[in-house]
């Protein structure tokens, strides 16, 4: 049988509390890099979110000014349509910028660039319109 002397098993034990301790500093590092990981995925997602909502919101502007001008021919309305469009452009750019290492992400980005440009198109093609054939016309194109 093994005898183990009191200065033996106070090295033991002390090499195991040294190992424990390694061990939890190295499962910690771990999760703090998952953490901050994780942070960065939310950030992108936060911005994402709020230049999606900027592109939707200037295109919805942009509408409804095009459809203002037909029902109103008033010059007045088109600078801040020609505003909202300036902006979906500049918050599309920035979204591409954002999506530059997310393939996925950019297809979805893609989407909302062609389904927007369409929308901005339609409202050039109202105001279009309204300025060169009148109300009717615009009015047509509405329906």
């Amino acid at each position: 049988m093994i005898k183990l002397v009191p200065e033996k098993m106070l090295f033991v034990g002390m090499m195991m509390v040294i190992a424990t301790i390694m061990t939890i500093v190295f499962v910690s590092y771990l999760q703090s890099k998952k953490i901050q990981d994780v942070s960065k995925r939310v950030s992108l997602a936060t911005e994402v979110l709020y230049h999606s909502e900027k592109v939707l919101a200037n295109t919805m502007l942009n509408e409804t000014g095009s459809r203002e001008f037909a029902l109103t021919g008033s010059v007045v309305l088109l600078d801040p349509l020609n505003k909202s469009q300036a902006v979906v452009y500049k918050e599309l750019a920035e979204l591409r910028r954002l999506a530059a290492d997310n393939i996925t992400l950019q297809h979805r980005i893609d989407s909302i660039s062609f389904y927007t440009t369409r929308q901005i198109e339609f409202s050039a093609r109202r105001v279009t319109a309204r300025r060169e054939k009148g109300f009717e016309a615009a009015s047509a194109l509405s329906n």
